[in-house]
């Protein structure tokens, strides 16, 4: 779990802001995969 929020979450930034009436905190499903 660590090494998840060291290496992808820490890299990951909203363009916009979230709108003011959107329920906090948001849930994310991600899914990665190896490349091919």
């Amino acid at each position: 779990d660590q090494a998840i929020e060291r290496e992808v979450l820490e890299g990951m930034t909203l363009r916009q802001p979230p709108p003011k009436d959107m329920p906090m905190p948001i849930v994310v499903r991600m899914t990665a995969r190896r490349p091919s």
